[in-house]
């Protein structure tokens, strides 16, 4: 901006008719230097696959995977995952793990820090004789802290949730749905996340659904880490025969983008 009336400060003066055969000098314009820095919103997120197999007295095979992504823009966020685990020991034909299912969220923020919120999710574990669990709801979120090194979330509703287990067991309720996501990254090489969700039927709280996933990631080049993952999954109404809790732990390796 300083330039142009120097330029013209060094012109020859002139009474005459006006100067030709200069460039016509223009300014740039702020607002397009602005535009060129905001940064244009795009999915993040991971790919985890892991295996494990054993032979001799015991023979055993099984895969697992989990797929998460988020796209975050200024007033709204959409959340999609995905998982699937399998195995079975090959000497009594038996299938030990039979799981999968996929979730997602839509969150608009109608401040800063709060915002509404709607989800949807589908899971199937055959070995517990879960046909299917789909869960629909709405409720209000607060992001109580988003930067680099700590995320801290929790929200509220009320979920519609059917389950559909072998000979006529389970049904659908009302729920209440309590939860709350944290994400800590102490640095370049760990990452620590924790993931909770609370479903108790408002008719009975005594029937109560709950799902916790904690993770810890290690960098081990680039975008590829290393991923040991602890489930913890209660449900104090099960099918018939099956236990209410199940723990797993699983390794794996996985791609962030």
């Amino acid at each position: 901006m300083i330039l142009i009336p120097v330029l013209l400060m060094l012109l020859p003066a002139s009474e005459g008719p006006a100067l030709t055969g200069f460039p016509e000098l223009v300014a740039p314009a702020p607002l397009q230097e602005e535009e060129a820095e905001v940064e244009t919103p795009k999915w993040t997120g991971s790919l985890a696959l892991g295996a494990n197999w054993s032979g001799g007295n015991t023979r055993t095979e099984g895969v697992n995977g989990t797929f998460d992504t988020v796209y975050r823009r200024a007033n709204d966020r959409t959340t999609l995952g995905a998982f699937s685990a399998y195995s079975k020991n090959r000497i009594h034909e038996v299938i030990n793990e039979e799981r999968y299912g996929a979730r997602a969220q839509y969150d608009y923020f109608i401040s800063e820090k709060t915002y509404a919120l709607v989800q949807t999710s589908y899971d199937v574990d055959a070995v517990a004789s879960l046909r299917s669990r789909v869960t629909a709801g709405a409720g209000l979120g607060r992001q109580f802290r988003e930067d680099e090194t700590l995320k801290l979330s929790g929200e509220a509703g009320l979920t519609w949730k059917d389950e559909e287990f072998p000979h006529g067991q389970g049904g659908d309720d009302i729920t209440l749905r309590l939860a709350y996501d944290v994400t800590w990254i102490p640095n370049e090489q760990w990452e620590l996340s924790q993931s909770v969700s609370v479903l108790p039927v408002l008719d009975d709280f005594a029937d109560v659904y709950t799902l916790a996933d904690t993770r810890v990631k290690a960098t081990i080049t680039g975008s590829m880490f290393g991923q040991l993952q602890y489930l913890l999954e209660n449900d104090e109404t099960p099918a018939a025969g099956k236990q209410r809790t199940d723990h797993r732990v699983l390794l794996a390796v996985g791609w962030s983008f």
